[in-house]
């Protein structure tokens, strides 16, 4: 995606309802995260929002066998807006395989 138009989506993104949704209204408990076997890779970015923040503390203290990886200065839509930061995350999980 061109520089601009991946500016202009994340600066949309912000009134995001599926992510209000999730912080609001889900009801799947920790004890059902951690019984997850799948290996899993949550990233994330401190400078993102505070309930994304302390929703990742609450897996990494609750699932601690999940791969945790922080950004610098990525910010909330890492992925889309820092996929320079990102993606070579995903590809090192992705090529690390099964344990």
């Amino acid at each position: 995606m061109p520089e601009k138009r991946r500016v202009a989506f994340a600066e949309a993104l912000p009134p995001n309802f599926f992510e209000w949704d999730a912080v609001m209204q889900e009801e799947t408990t920790v004890e059902e995260w951690k019984s997850l076997t799948a290996r899993t890779l949550l990233v994330s970015d401190q400078a993102t929002r505070l309930p994304m923040r302390e929703i990742v503390d609450i897996f990494a203290e609750a699932c601690p066998h999940w791969s945790f990886h922080s950004v610098g200065e990525g910010g909330h839509m890492a992925p889309l807006t820092h996929p320079d930061l990102v993606n070579p995350i995903v590809r090192e999980f992705l090529d690390a395989g099964y344990a």
